[in-house]
This record gives C-alpha cells, structure tokens and sequence, in this order.
C-alpha cells in the first residue's frame, strides 16, 4: 500500500561537457602584448610543437579559445584543449594547448 510514495534509486545524471565559445576568442600572448599579470611559461621543451603544457596569468580563457604565442622563434596560434585555473592567485592558470596548422593569417 501507498507504493507509489516510494522512491526509486535513480543513477545520477551524466554531466553534460562544458560548451565551446563560436566562434573562439583570441588571447594574444605574443612578445609586445606580455606584462605583469599577462604571461606565459612553456614547462618543457616538446620534440614536436603541436601540443605544448603551459602555465600562465590572465582571466577569461575557456576551453576552446585560442592563444597566440611567440615559441620556437615563430608566431604561432594554440588551440585550448584544457584549462584550470588555480585558487591564488585566482587569474593563474595551467593549459594543454594544440598547434593550429598555420594559414596565410595568424594574426
């Protein structure tokens, strides 16, 4: 009796994935736009330069956005594919990047 007012055990909704920008902002890392609070570190050398681990400062970057970067001694546009920031201070973060294939415009 009074069956109906029992609950069920339901599994937990799957999280749904955080969503992409469109189209993508670009943050310009490049050496005339670095500073104190906007900067980049690069945490190894990579054999290849089509996806680097990077640490820097500066709110506002997703998931998705893009970074131009000086690296290697070229200009180059990165791809985020993940991101997180740390709690202090709260504009530092840590990043995988992935090479964009350049194009006639990098800017």
């Amino acid at each position: 009796m009074l069956s109906f007012l029992r609950r069920r055990k339901t599994a937990p909704p799957d999280p749904l994935p955080a969503p992409v920008r469109e189209p993508p902002r670009v943050h310009d890392y490049t050496r005339g736009h670095l500073g104190w609070g906007h900067d980049y570190v690069v945490h190894h050398d990579p054999d290849d330069l089509e996806r680097l681990r990077v640490s820097g400062w500066g709110l506002g970057i997703e998931r998705g956005d893009h970074l131009l970067i000086d690296y290697s001694g070229q200009r180059s546009r990165y791809e985020v594919a993940h991101i997180e920031y740390h709690r202090d201070p709260r504009d530092m973060w840590a990043a995988d990047l992935t090479l964009i294939p350049p194009t006639e415009d990098v800017s």
